[in-house]
């Protein structure tokens, strides 16, 4: 499969040709911060919601910053965590309260949580951490550690809590919205072949699947679950195990 070559400036080429797309025309990017926000909120809106992590998995995170969505997006190298004072100048720009949604990822979750404390103690305004873990790939025994994963379902998560900011909610109320969505979300994945970084000898991080489908493989190539062969036994086994994963934890 043909890769495109990193070089340094990526990252936020990938974000300046987000919004030159036609649904972007109110956002406006930081090439120095790799941030994008929107440009203008509406004076009733109190709070503001915002989300990022790693770069390469696009159309996330930009390209989810939009009315009645993201107020913000901050983006990290690819597959990397973004420095917390990203997501501070982010905050700063917007001059809201905030809740700030995180995948559960360690260094998501580190970052984005010193960031609010910061924002907080420098502004004065209230900051929120919701954390998603809607990833049903692994047996809980698998992931009691660290917990699940946070995937896909972050972004109904987004259009809940962007929606209820967007419509003058607190940032108590919308943090409690948004924690409701992400206890209540759960995801499956299914991929072909394995992910590749795209820097340095481009070789992807796991060995390509070749024929088989690899049933609950995670974001940023991770470990499979397990593997599959057929579209009737994904689907089946993917319908079984999102709402037992979901509910039952």
């Amino acid at each position: 499969m043909p890769l495109f070559v990193e070089s340094p400036s990526l990252v936020s080429d990938a974000i300046d040709g987000a919004t030159l797309l036609d649904g972007h025309p109110g956002v406006r990017t930081d090439a120095c911060s790799d941030i994008v926000v929107l440009r203008t909120l509406p004076a009733s809106q109190t709070t503001a919601v915002l989300s990022g992590g790693g770069s390469g998995h696009e159309p996330a995170h930009a390209g989810f910053v939009g009315g009645g969505m993201l107020a913000g997006a901050v983006c990290g190298g690819v597959f990397a965590a973004p420095a917390s004072a990203q997501a501070v100048r982010a905050l700063s720009q917007l001059g809201r309260d905030a809740v700030l949604v995180a995948k559960n990822y360690t260094g998501d979750r580190l970052s984005f949580g010193r960031a609010l404390e910061r924002f907080a103690a420098v502004s004065g305004r209230a900051a929120r951490l919701v954390v998603v873990a809607d990833d049903c790939a692994l047996p809980h025994a698998r992931t009691a550690a660290t917990g699940r994963r946070g995937l896909a379902g972050a972004v109904l998560v987004y259009k809940v809590a962007g929606e209820a900011a967007r419509r003058g909610a607190t940032v108590a109320a919308v943090a409690a919205l948004a924690e409701e969505v992400a206890r209540r979300v759960g995801t499956v994945g299914v991929a072909v072949r394995a992910a590749s970084c795209g820097a340095g000898s481009g070789h992807p991080r796991r060995a390509g699947l070749c024929d088989r489908k690899a049933l609950r493989r995670r974001r940023a190539g991770e470990a499979a679950g397990r593997h599959d062969c057929g579209a009737r036994s994904l689907s089946d086994t993917r319908l079984e195990s999102t709402p037992r994963a979901t509910w039952s934890c």
